[in-house]
């Protein structure tokens, strides 16, 4: 089966519905290859269509060992959030750890469907040496230092015995100079995580930072890829209680550039993943055409190594003229 057929077949499940003739090889190698085999299970297990016994068995084994990991992971979270609060830092939960709050402001504890591979924890400027060393006096080791770097991230820390490691930011990941949120977290909701407290940013903007750092920082707006597993928080958030301001999300990207960004992203997710967005979304022909040519290089490697390398040259001509954009600014 060839990976155009094979996207399309996961883009079935990810809908909820088993696909008809479907090459269960080729669909869980895509799935694996983009760590989302532990999302389909919630997704197919409940299905009325007949799910093959060896598929069920196998996607129940990776949604449970995925689940054992992200309890281990919010153990990590617990711990981290224990000695941040006692210097009287509430970080920002961003990308993975996010996804485990609840609609009424709780993470209870996590699910098994979403892959996290690190947690990801915000701090203001002001903050971030002393987060750090909070960290570490609570035993936590710093692997990486980038308090020098123009890096988004001013530090990696971990344990050995962690699932994972923790990305400490002092401001989102968020292109320097094309678009950057300057005001987060003065749009984030208190939460809390068992006995200790964070904050979430509104889901407008975890649509906006996660665009924003696939499109333009890992270059899939040039080099033509997807993260699928982004596409599936993109479109949670489109499907959960909290109603998506689509005027805010707008707003909030003041260039027809950044627009062009988040709408692909938005198209991409309701094609592969079922967001629910505006019917305008990806209606444009350049949108369509970006689209089309992102699908194309992302299922077809013959065509995907020749674009890709024009998509890094494209890119590198063009990032510098976009660096003089003024930053995203969202009014408080």
């Amino acid at each position: 089966m060839n990976r155009r057929r094979a996207l399309s077949q996961l883009s079935t499940c990810l809908r909820g519905q088993v696909p008809s003739n479907a090459d269960w090889t080729a669909i869980l190698s895509m799935a694996n290859d983009a760590l989302i085999t532990s999302e389909l299970y919630p997704l197919l297990a409940t299905s009325k269509q007949e799910l093959p016994e060896e598929v069920r068995t196998f996607l129940a084994e990776v949604y449970r060992r995925n689940l054992k990991r992200n309890v281990s992971l919010f153990g990590t979270l617990k711990d981290a959030l224990a000695a941040l609060n006692a210097v009287g830092i509430e970080p920002v939960l961003l990308k993975g750890c996010a996804t485990w709050c609840a609609c009424d402001g709780a993470i209870l504890e996590p699910n098994g469907d979403r892959m996290v591979l690190d947690l990801d924890l915000l701090v203001l400027p002001s903050e971030g040496r002393r987060a750090r060393d909070a960290l570490m006096r609570s035993g936590f080791l710093l692997l990486e230092d980038h308090e020098t770097d123009e890096d988004h991230a001013i530090a990696v820390l971990g344990r050995e015995q962690d699932a994972g490691s923790i990305d400490l930011h002092d401001r989102p990941p968020c292109p320097v100079g094309i678009a950057e949120v300057d005001n987060l977290h003065a749009h984030c909701q208190p939460v809390s995580v068992g006995d200790f407290r964070a904050k979430l940013p509104r889901s407008e903007l975890q649509i906006l930072v996660t665009s924003l750092h696939d499109q333009i920082i890992d270059g899939d707006f040039w080099m033509g890829n997807f993260h699928l597993r982004h596409l599936i928080d993109i479109a949670k958030l489109t499907r959960a209680a909290a109603r998506i301001d689509w005027s805010f999300l707008a707003t909030a990207c003041p260039t027809p550039f950044l627009l062009d960004v988040v709408e692909i992203q938005l198209a991409a997710a309701t094609r592969i993943a079922a967001a629910e967005t505006p019917n305008h979304v990806g209606s444009r022909m350049w949108i369509k055409a970006q689209y089309f040519r992102i699908r194309l290089q992302y299922t077809d490697p013959m065509i995907n190594v020749p674009l890709r390398w024009l998509g890094r040259i494209v890119r590198w001509r063009h990032l510098p003229s976009r660096t003089r954009v003024v930053g995203v600014r969202t009014s408080a």
